[in-house]
């Protein structure tokens, strides 16, 4: 907003010239969730392996 107001950048981050699309915002979401699982699964696995060499 700053920025806008200086008359630096031509478009105001507040305004309502840039809107977020829903389906890239569900696209968004549903990539974090899946990549949560992922992360946690291989985390578990690790853990899972760590146990068994001692």
């Amino acid at each position: 907003m700053f920025l806008f107001q200086k008359g630096l950048i031509s478009f105001d981050l507040l305004g309502d010239e840039i809107n977020f699309d829903t389906y890239i915002l569900l696209i968004f979401f549903i990539f974090t969730i899946c990549l949560l699982f992922i992360l946690r699964k291989i985390y578990l696995m690790n853990e899972e392996g760590l146990a068994k060499s001692f």
